[in-house]
C-alpha cells in the first residue's frame, strides 16, 4: 500500500464535486497538513447540496481549486422536441486541464533542473523507442513506490 509522505499532495478530480469518497480523501490530506488541489465545476457544484457529512463540495474542502467552468448538469446540447439537454463536456475539459498541469509542472521542474519520468506516446515512428522509455519509467515508478 501506498505510505503517504510530507512531501505529498492530492489533486482530486470530480465535476460535481459533492461525493463523500471526494471529500473523506480531501479531508483526510488537509489533517495532515497536506496541500489538497480540486478540479471540479463550480457552476455545477454550487447548484446542488455535497453528500458528505459535512456538507462541504470539492471547491470548498481543497486549498486550490481549478474551476473547470463545465455548466449545471454537465449537458451542452439542446434538441429540439427533447427535454433534456445532452452532450456531457466535463471529461474533455477535464482532460484538457489534466495535460495542462503536467506540461506547466514540466516545465517547472525542467527549469529547477530536474528530469521528470514523462510518458511517451508509442503511436509514433519511433514507437520502439517510446516503449523502452516508457518501460524504464514504470520500472523506476514502482521502484519509488515499493520504497515508501
Amino acid at each position: 500500500s501506498y505510505q503517504i509522505t510530507d512531501r505529498d499532495s492530492l489533486i482530486l478530480f470530480s465535476n460535481s464535486g459533492i461525493n463523500p469518497v471526494i471529500i473523506d480523501m480531501a479531508l483526510d490530506f488537509k489533517e495532515r497538513g497536506l496541500p489538497v488541489i480540486g478540479v471540479t465545476s463550480i457552476p455545477h457544484s454550487s447548484a446542488v447540496e455535497g453528500r458528505h457529512s459535512s456538507k462541504l463540495r470539492l471547491f470548498e474542502a481543497a486549498d486550490v481549486v481549478i474551476d473547470s467552468g463545465v455548466m449545471s448538469q454537465d449537458a451542452s446540447i439542446d434538441i429540439d422536441g427533447f427535454d433534456r439537454k445532452v452532450g456531457p463536456i466535463s471529461t474533455p475539459v477535464v482532460v484538457a486541464i489534466s495535460h495542462a498541469i503536467n506540461s506547466r509542472t514540466t516545465e517547472v521542474l525542467v527549469g529547477r533542473g530536474y528530469k521528470p519520468m514523462v510518458m511517451v506516446n508509442p503511436n509514433t515512428a519511433s514507437a520502439a523507442e517510446a516503449n523502452a522509455l516508457n518501460d524504464l519509467n514504470y520500472a523506476d515508478l514502482w521502484r519509488r513506490l515499493r520504497s515508501r
